[in-house]
């Protein structure tokens, strides 16, 4: 609730902002307020249709809800315009676990792997995919790595929704521990 109330003051001062509105929308889905996460993402492409962020944000928000189609539209879209983004790839390669499509998930993890022999791919993105196929022990193997690299998406772990199918899971207290995110 403070954090909504911290981007509402940001978005009053400067209004037309697609960081902003975009961020606004972010805390909403953190939130798993899922209708006005769509609604103020929606609101950022109307104003900024190019905004990656915003794209990107807008599909999570329709994975979330399960409509893997719109959302997998999204991402592909939003991957034409960053052919090099991993955490978009990432995204793909889960929505294909989630669907269903076990040999494209892992050939995106395939994919993920083969990049990062040519330069940094975080460990985060590599567990993505996983979590589409529900390989729970892959995906906390990557975490694991993410957290030694310091990688920044794990500022998120506690609050990213995709992530809730490991909250369960002791390992993932631990981890929130490693990272920082829960007191020792």
């Amino acid at each position: 609730d403070e954090a909504l109330r911290e981007i509402a003051r940001a978005q009053q001062l400067d209004p037309l902002s697609p960081a902003i509105r975009s961020n606004f929308a972010t805390t909403y889905y953190h939130a798993r307020r899922y209708d006005e996460a769509i609604l103020k993402f929606t609101a950022t492409l109307d104003i900024e249709p190019q905004f990656n962020p915003a794209r990107a944000g807008l599909a999570l928000v329709y994975a979330e809800k399960g409509r893997l189609q719109e959302a997998m539209a999204v991402f592909q879209e939003t991957l034409k315009a960053n052919p090099a983004d991993t955490g978009v790839l990432a995204e793909i390669g889960r929505l294909y676990g989630m669907a269903g499509r076990t040999d494209e998930a892992k050939n995106t993890i395939a994919e993920l792997s083969r990049m990062s022999q040519r330069r940094y791919v975080s460990p985060y993105f590599i567990a993505v995919p996983y979590l589409g196929i529900g390989d729970k022990n892959q995906a906390f193997e990557w975490l694991e790595k993410a957290c030694q690299d310091r990688s920044w998406p794990m500022v998120y772990l506690n609050v990213e929704p995709k992530f809730d199918p490991l909250r369960s899971d002791p390992r993932f207290q631990g981890l929130l521990k490693r990272v920082g995110l829960l007191k020792q």
